[in-house]
């Protein structure tokens, strides 16, 4: 029970990742004063590892904040965000311990949706997806299709197919048909011209009946980023630009049916000297990129800017990426790639290691456990 004691105790809990490192500062200034009181609790002992991380976060709280989406960037109007395992009501902001909590959502015209979550220090918003209700219109079609797929229910003066007079909106039932087994991927507006180094691109892939084995991949300048897929369809991800113009193709794949667009957006972003992008294979999963650069600068998540290194995106969901940026200028020396697995489930990550817009190197490895993974060295002359 000694200070020294203690102070073993919190540094082996940082360092393992248990604790984050804002409540380490005040669990230390705390420990200096007495080192059985602190982090809010009287006659603490050291009985374990899991005892003391939930007592030194028993007082801690988190603003709770949930974005509610649909096709990826729209908000629908008036959601009802409900907390179904606490009695408080939600409201954005909402200061709660950490912990996971079960959140419901109800809005008109989309179907009811539940999703658990985790909150913790680093992360306090979180984004549910809403897939829009079945439709009348869509009950009206399927019961065409149906009846064309069973002779017996086909009246005998039903027409022949191709002879099948227009329906209410105007669109024949071979129409239909070829509409509804066509699958069409729509992207959102982009901008052609930009000053920005990163930006969101989103849409939705229509006329699927399931994503089950589906997926959407972005292919940017080269390199591969898978995307996430909501279950109307929709997805919505970040891209990091180079200066000047930028390909991005967008791939929907399934086992029966494909799709492809390819955009082109120009960047007037300042052109940077090298780049170190991440990107990873697994959802509920957080993987972070640190790199470490001459006179012992250190840019990770929670020092997103030093002299020369700038951390443009930081993705603590799934999939990525997350992106490192050295400037043009001042950059020579020495910089070592890092990948931690943070937290979540295990995965493949790949880097990809760019100098002067040029890709020099790609690496792999399957990351889990709070791996931290040596990934690259770049010496920059």
């Amino acid at each position: 029970g000694s200070p020294n004691w203690g102070e073993f105790i919190l540094g082996d809990l940082i360092n393992e990742n248990f604790l984050p490192p804002d409540e380490a500062k005040e669990a230390f200034k705390a420990l200096k004063k007495d080192s059985f009181a602190f982090a809010g609790v009287k006659n603490l002992t050291f009985a374990g590892v899991p005892g003391l991380v939930a007592a030194l976060q028993s007082e801690s709280t988190y603003p709770l904040t949930i974005q509610v989406t649909s096709n990826g960037t729209i908000q629908p109007s008036s959601p009802q965000i409900r907390l179904l395992n606490i009695q408080p009501p939600y409201r954005a902001g909402i200061k709660l311990r950490a912990g996971r909590y079960h959140i419901r959502v109800d809005c008109d015209g989309f179907q009811p949706t539940e999703e658990w979550i985790t909150l913790d220090a680093r992360h306090t918003a979180f984004e549910i997806s809403l897939a829009k209700a079945h439709t009348a219109e869509a009950d009206d079609l399927e019961t065409m299709l149906a009846k064309t797929e069973d002779p017996d229910s086909v009246s005998s003066k039903t027409p022949a197919l191709f002879d099948t007079p227009s329906s209410q909106n105007g669109d024949s039932l071979e129409d239909l048909l070829e509409n509804t087994e066509k699958v069409k991927l729509e992207l959102d507006p982009l901008p052609q011209s930009t000053r920005e180094n990163v930006i969101t691109v989103s849409g939705k892939v229509k006329n699927v009946s399931s994503i089950d084995s589906s997926s959407v991949t972005f292919n940017v300048n080269g390199l591969e980023q898978p995307v996430y897929l909501n279950g109307d369809g929709s997805f919505s991800n970040k891209v990091v630009l180079f200066n000047g113009d930028n390909t991005i193709d967008i791939a929907y794949k399934s086992a029966a049916k494909n799709a492809y667009t390819r955009v082109t957006v120009k960047s007037t972003t300042p052109p940077v000297k090298a780049r170190f992008t991440l990107t990873w294979d697994s959802v509920n999963s957080d993987m972070d990129l640190h790199v470490r650069g001459p006179q012992d600068q250190h840019c990770f998540y929670e020092h997103k800017q030093t002299a020369n290194m700038m951390l443009d995106v930081d993705n603590t969901k799934r999939y990525g990426p997350e992106n490192i940026s050295v400037k043009l200028e001042q950059s020579p020396g020495t910089y070592d790639v890092y990948v931690k697995h943070y937290k979540g489930n295990a995965g493949n990550v790949t880097l990809y290691v760019y100098l002067d817009n040029r890709l020099v190197a790609t690496k792999k490895a399957y990351l889990s456990n709070n791996d931290n993974w040596h990934a690259y060295t770049l010496t920059i002359d």
